[in-house]
């Protein structure tokens, strides 16, 4: 990527954990199981904003130099990504997120019925970022194996409902990025 003064917008896709997939071939989605980008089974997140916050953690390493420690070097302890989400388009996985529901048909089906706190309110599964410039070229391209959670209040009245979504990222060997 050349070095420019960049505005990005991303396309966000999620595919459950446990569910189906047909592409590259049959298989069940999980850590160790990534759908193909092509697969038909990808969920549209819809118009979404995404902020990425590392969660990294380090140690100072003191040093005598000759005799006051000094520091030296830092030591990563721990690896983390944060993904924070906007959705601004509800859709039967924002209800499941936000009611604790089982697993809900893909919108745009029907929810059907459903019974509140039944399901686990972490949602596992692959998040595909696409993220453009403002040219509309597409400039990077993440998969990562998420734990989806709603942070906080989602509020109903006048105004369009956004809804705030955390991705926490978990570890999987087949989670992997590509920069254009």
């Amino acid at each position: 990527m050349n070095k420019a003064r960049t505005v990005i917008g991303a396309h966000a896709f999620f595919f459950r954990d446990g569910a189906a997939f047909t592409v590259p071939a049959a298989g069940t989605c999980g850590r160790a199981a990534k759908p193909g980008a092509a697969d038909p089974a990808w969920l549209d997140l819809g118009v979404s904003d995404w902020t990425l916050t590392p969660q990294n953690k380090t140690s100072d390493f003191m040093a005598p130099a000759p005799g006051a420690r000094v520091l030296y070097d830092k030591i990563t302890t721990a690896k983390g990504l944060k993904l924070k989400g906007k959705i601004m388009e509800l859709q039967n996985l924002t209800w499941q997120l936000l009611l604790g529901t089982l697993a809900l048909p893909a919108s745009p089906a029907a929810g059907g019925q459903y019974n509140p706190l039944e399901g686990d309110p972490v949602v596992r599964g692959w998040l595909q970022l696409q993220q453009y410039n403002q040219a509309n070229t597409l400039i990077n391209t993440t998969d990562y194996f998420v734990a989806l959670t709603l942070p906080g209040d989602v509020e109903f009245g006048e105004n369009p409902v956004d809804v705030n979504v955390e991705a926490d990222l978990l570890f999987s060997t087949l989670n992997t990025g590509t920069l254009a």
